[in-house]
C-alpha cells in the first residue's frame, strides 16, 4: 500500500502543508505517524482531501466540515458571514494582535480564491464605503494585517529554485489590492517577486523572470496600450492582470504560457 509523506501529499492533491496540518487540528485527518513522528498519508486520505477542497471551494467552512464527515450534513452551513463577522469584530475592538493571528488562520484554513473573494473583499468593500474615520482607521489595521500575511506566504513560496514570475504595479488606487492578487497567485504555486508600488514606466527588458504581470486597475490609455504592444512584439513573457485588463483578446497574440508552464487560470481576472 503507498504511503506518501506530507511534502508528497502535498503536490499531488495541491493543497499546501500548512492547510493539511491546520485541517488535522480540525480533526478532519488522521494520518498515521512514522516511529520519529512524521506523518504518513494512505491512498484513502489523498481521496479524502480532494474531497474537502473540493467541499471548501464550494462554500463550506472548515469548521463545519467535521459534522458532515461525520454524517450529519444539516449541520453544514453554506456560508462565510461568520468569518467575515469575526474579523470585524477584531478591528471593532482594536485588537490588531488578535486580527493577524485570525487573518493568518483563515489564510492556512481556506483556498486563496475563496478567502479573498468570500471574506476579505466584502469586509474591505464595506469599510471603504462609510467613509466614516472609524471605518477609515479599521480599513487600515485590516490592511496592514494582510500586508504581513502577504509576505509571509511570499517569503514561504520562495523555496523553489528557478526564475521567479514578476508581479509588477503599473497602475493603483488601491495597492491592498495588489498585495490580495499577490497572495492568490501565491497560492497558486507561483515564485512570486512584487513591486508593489506603481512603476509608471516600467523597463521590463532588465527583469530575470519567466513571467511578467501587470496590474491595472483602470483601463490603459493609448499610450500605455503602444507600450504594451511592444513588449509583445519584443517577444517579452507580460501579460496584462486586474481590474483594468483589456477586454480585447491580446492573449491571441501571446504565445500561449502553458508552453513555459504557467497557466492561464492562475491569473484569471478578479471577481
Amino acid at each position: 500500500m503507498a504511503a506518501y509523506d506530507i511534502e508528497l501529499i502535498a503536490q499531488l492533491s495541491g493543497v499546501t502543508t500548512t492547510t493539511l496540518r491546520s485541517w488535522q487540528r480540525y480533526g478532519l485527518l488522521r494520518p498515521e505517524r512514522t516511529p520519529d513522528g512524521h506523518r504518513l498519508y494512505q491512498e484513502a486520505d489523498l481521496m479524502l482531501i480532494h474531497n474537502i477542497r473540493q467541499w471548501v471551494e464550494q462554500g463550506i467552512p472548515v469548521n463545519k466540515l467535521k459534522p458532515m464527515l461525520d454524517g450529519n450534513l444539516s449541520a453544514v452551513m453554506d456560508e462565510w458571514e461568520p468569518q467575515g463577522d469575526a474579523i470585524h469584530a477584531l478591528l471593532v475592538k482594536g485588537q490588531p494582535a488578535r486580527l493577524r493571528q485570525l487573518v493568518w488562520r483563515y489564510g492556512r484554513e481556506y483556498p486563496a480564491a475563496r478567502y479573498i473573494r468570500d471574506i476579505i473583499r466584502p469586509l474591505r468593500r464595506w469599510l471603504k464605503v462609510s467613509q466614516s474615520p472609524l471605518a477609515v482607521q479599521q480599513l487600515s489595521m485590516l490592511d496592514s494585517a494582510l500586508t504581513e500575511y502577504a509576505t509571509f506566504v511570499l517569503n514561504s513560496t520562495r523555496k523553489k529554485p528557478g526564475a521567479p514570475v514578476m508581479l509588477v504595479t503599473w497602475q493603483s488606487s488601491d495597492i491592498t489590492d495588489v498585495w490580495l492578487e499577490a497572495i492568490r497567485l501565491a497560492n497558486e504555486g507561483l515564485r512570486l517577486e512584487v513591486l508593489i508600488s506603481p512603476v509608471p514606466f516600467p523597463v521590463l527588458s532588465g527583469y530575470q523572470a519567466e513571467h511578467v504581470l501587470l496590474w491595472s486597475d483602470i483601463h490603459l490609455s493609448a499610450a500605455q496600450q503602444q507600450h504594451y504592444d511592444g513588449w509583445l512584439a519584443e517577444g517579452i513573457p507580460v501579460m496584462l492582470i486586474g481590474p483594468g485588463a483589456v477586454e480585447r483578446r491580446m492573449m491571441q497574440r501571446v504565445e500561449s504560457p502553458r508552453a513555459e508552464g504557467l497557466d492561464l487560470d492562475d491569473v484569471a481576472e478578479l471577481d
